[in-house]
Protein backbone atom coordinates (compact mmCIF):
# COMPACT_ATOMS: atom_id res chain seq x y z
CA UNK A 1 0.00 0.00 0.00
CA UNK A 2 1.45 3.22 -0.88
CA UNK A 3 2.09 6.12 1.48
CA UNK A 4 -0.66 8.56 1.50
CA UNK A 5 1.35 12.10 0.61
CA UNK A 6 0.07 15.62 1.88
CA UNK A 7 -0.80 17.78 -1.57
CA UNK A 8 -2.12 21.02 -0.12
CA UNK A 9 -2.06 22.55 2.84
CA UNK A 10 -3.16 26.09 3.64
CA UNK A 11 -4.15 28.72 6.78
CA UNK A 12 -7.61 29.47 6.83
CA UNK A 13 -8.63 32.99 7.01
CA UNK A 14 -9.61 33.78 10.32
CA UNK A 15 -9.34 37.56 10.97
CA UNK A 16 -6.53 36.95 13.20
CA UNK A 17 -2.38 36.66 12.46
CA UNK A 18 -2.46 33.31 14.34
CA UNK A 19 -3.77 30.28 15.31
CA UNK A 20 -6.17 30.25 12.35
CA UNK A 21 -7.51 26.70 11.20
CA UNK A 22 -5.00 24.80 9.06
CA UNK A 23 -6.38 22.18 5.94
CA UNK A 24 -4.53 19.64 4.50
CA UNK A 25 -5.60 17.59 1.63
CA UNK A 26 -3.66 14.37 1.01
CA UNK A 27 -3.33 12.64 -2.52
CA UNK A 28 -6.13 10.09 -1.90
CA UNK A 29 -8.93 12.45 -1.08
CA UNK A 30 -8.77 12.54 2.61
CA UNK A 31 -8.42 16.00 4.84
CA UNK A 32 -7.28 16.93 8.30
CA UNK A 33 -8.89 20.35 9.84
CA UNK A 34 -6.47 21.34 12.76
CA UNK A 35 -7.48 24.18 14.92
CA UNK A 36 -5.21 25.38 17.91
CA UNK A 37 -6.26 27.92 19.30
CA UNK A 38 -7.13 27.17 23.24
CA UNK A 39 -8.15 31.01 23.87
CA UNK A 40 -11.72 30.35 22.02
CA UNK A 41 -11.94 26.28 23.30
CA UNK A 42 -11.02 24.85 19.52
CA UNK A 43 -8.19 22.87 19.62
CA UNK A 44 -7.77 19.43 17.79
CA UNK A 45 -8.15 17.80 14.51
CA UNK A 46 -10.78 16.62 12.12
CA UNK A 47 -9.53 13.78 9.86
CA UNK A 48 -11.67 13.18 6.94
CA UNK A 49 -11.98 10.16 4.73
CA UNK A 50 -11.86 10.61 1.23
CA UNK A 51 -15.59 9.90 1.00
CA UNK A 52 -16.31 11.91 3.90
CA UNK A 53 -14.14 15.38 2.54
CA UNK A 54 -16.11 14.17 -0.88
CA UNK A 55 -19.59 14.68 0.64
CA UNK A 56 -18.57 17.43 2.78
CA UNK A 57 -17.47 19.35 -0.21
CA UNK A 58 -20.96 18.38 -2.08
CA UNK A 59 -23.30 19.65 0.80
CA UNK A 60 -20.65 22.74 1.50
CA UNK A 61 -21.70 23.42 -2.81
CA UNK A 62 -25.20 22.69 -2.28
CA UNK A 63 -26.16 24.38 0.92
CA UNK A 64 -24.28 27.41 1.17
CA UNK A 65 -24.08 30.72 -0.55
CA UNK A 66 -20.73 30.18 -1.60
CA UNK A 67 -21.79 27.43 -3.98
CA UNK A 68 -24.44 28.62 -5.71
Amino acid sequence: MAEVRKVHEEMLSCGYKKCCPTISIFDDGSAELTDDDPATGSVGTIKLRPEVAGRLAELLKTHTRAGQ
